[in-house]
């Protein structure tokens, strides 16, 4: 497997499994945030099929009124490499890139000099410092992963 594409982590952000608590975003009050990790390598171009899965478990436990789906939750998938930590979206904009089925993807958070930085597009909550902690655990997690093997 290419090496690029064997040292990914799948993260997650959600409402049931509390891997890390935000308590309270930068965004909302009273909305509890999750980051969660699943310790399996994955490829990079599943992140689309990802994303739909996810929107399905959103449209499971959403409240329907018609043809509508009021969301219960709130799922990010996204994919967290040395590099960068790309999430993936069903809304089209200037900076995010086609995948397929109606799945975009946008780099949320650089990686350089020993940092994650934020973009000019990046949602206040992954600018938190436990939020950027958490990743920055995660990611040496996966660099010593690497070595490992």
């Amino acid at each position: 497997m290419p090496r690029d594409k064997k040292n990914i982590l799948e993260i997650i952000k959600d409402g049931r499994i509390a891997a890390e608590d935000l308590n309270e975003t930068s965004l909302k009050k009273n909305i509890l945030g999750h980051f969660s990790v699943i310790e399996k390598m994955i490829e990079r171009d599943r992140l689309s099929e990802l994303k739909i899965w996810t929107n399905k478990l959103e449209a499971k436990y959403g409240e329907r009124v018609d043809d509508f789906v009021f969301r219960k939750i709130n799922l990010d998938p996204g994919i967290l490499s040395l590099a960068n930590l790309v999430l993936a979206s069903t809304k089209d904009f200037s900076h995010r890139i086609y995948l397929r089925d109606g799945i975009f993807s946008e780099i949320t958070l650089l990686y350089e000099k020993k940092m994650f930085k934020p973009l000019p597009w990046t949602y206040p909550d992954y600018t938190e410092p436990k939020v950027i902690d958490f990743l920055k655990g995660v990611r040496d997690t996966m660099k010593r992963m690497e070595y490992e093997e």
